[in-house]
């Protein structure tokens, strides 16, 4: 009896044992056919054939230093470039822009391609029905924690709720989770859309922990909200200060942990970028009330709805326009004619 006990015990064992050999080779299988791309592109459909080290325009020795003046137009209120509220400073953008870096970068000399960067491969079925991303190690904030799934899971969830941008972009994205601490799927509502595995690398990624967290007075950051607070970012640059409306300074970042990426060999080389604000009002050939009132004065007409300037010639106006010219008046005295002539060819020039 014991020794019928004692095989049973022994031939579940085994079977326990095969069954983890199995599942284990299956696994091992599958990731074994997954084809893991560092490159992503929607024209090129087979997986480029030498890897890409640099963009071949750049000088992989290029120096370091010196200062970057830029002029930028208007104003901005706050470093929140994902919301409809307030006007975002230069050097942000809805995919980051100096400060936050995305999945994968888009190449700036190829259509339709991009790059590793935050994450270092992704991969996806055949019938395009979802899309694995998996971060790369490396990834830091500039406070030196790591990016991780989470963050990426934090960023796609928030950006579609508050961004009217990402929630049509990321329309057809129906989900996003973390399957390991380095790895995100995406989910999609449609099968044999191959651009939407692409467009999952767009994606700018935020760091949740910052977010989440409070500011200097203790209040809870919210980033439905406009800030002047200088966000934590992964970039390759920092704002180093700034006058609300008037100016803004970009730093480099020296110890980036993207900057022997790829995609950034020889790039962003400055120390420093500046953007200075300048207000611009734009005048019309089309003469104000006041100097259109002095030619030829001004009749408001009322009529379907709506009202309208009307220019009309009148001897008060025309003698006006007389005594403000030693050459008009002189020209009155010798003949008031011509003086009335050359006045209605002023209002007429004014009113085409």
């Amino acid at each position: 009896m014991e020794w019928s006990r004692f095989g049973e015990k022994l031939r579940m064992s085994w079977m326990l044992v095969v069954a983890l050999a199995v599942g284990s080779g299956a696994a091992l299988a599958q990731d074994a056919e997954a084809q893991w791309r560092t490159t992503s592109s929607l024209i090129q459909t087979e997986p480029p054939t030498e890897e890409f080290t640099r963009y071949s325009y750049v000088n992989p020795d290029a120096p370091k230093g010196g200062t970057l003046n830029s002029a930028a137009f208007g104003t901005f209120d706050s470093f929140n470039p994902f919301i409809v509220r307030g006007t975002s400073a230069a050097g942000l953008g809805q995919f980051g822009g100096l400060l936050w870096d995305t999945l994968m970068q888009q190449s700036p000399d190829e259509a339709g391609t991009s790059h590793a960067l935050i994450a270092e491969a992704f991969t996806y079925p055949d019938d395009y029905s979802s899309a694995i991303y998996r971060l790369n190690p490396n990834a830091r904030w500039h406070d030196g924690e790591p990016v991780t799934a989470e963050d990426v899971v934090w960023s796609f969830e928030k950006l579609k709720k508050i961004s009217p941008a990402y929630s049509r972009y990321y329309a057809n994205v129906t989900e996003a989770v973390a399957i390991s601490e380095r790895e995100v799927e995406f989910t999609f509502d449609q099968t044999g859309n191959r651009e939407l595995p692409h467009i999952m690398g767009d994606l700018a990624v935020l760091p949740k922990h910052w977010w989440e967290g409070e500011n200097a007075r203790g209040q809870k950051r919210n980033i439905a909200n406009p800030t002047l607070e200088a966000p934590l970012g992964s970039g390759p640059y920092r704002i180093a200060a700034f006058d609300p409306g008037s100016r803004i300074v970009w730093e480099r970042v020296e110890d980036y942990w993207g900057a022997e990426e790829p995609v950034n060999v020889g790039r962003n080389n400055f120390d420093r970028m500046i953007y200075t604000y300048f207000r611009t009002t734009m005048r019309s050939s089309w003469p104000s009330p006041a100097a259109a009132t002095r030619i030829s004065g001004r009749r408001r007409v009322r009529g379907a709805g709506r009202s309208s300037t009307v220019f009309r010639p009148s001897s008060a106006a025309t003698s006006s326009s007389a005594s403000s010219s030693r050459a008009a008046s002189s020209t009155c005295r010798r003949s008031p004619s011509t003086c009335a002539s050359r006045a209605s060819r002023i209002v007429a020039c004014a009113t085409r």
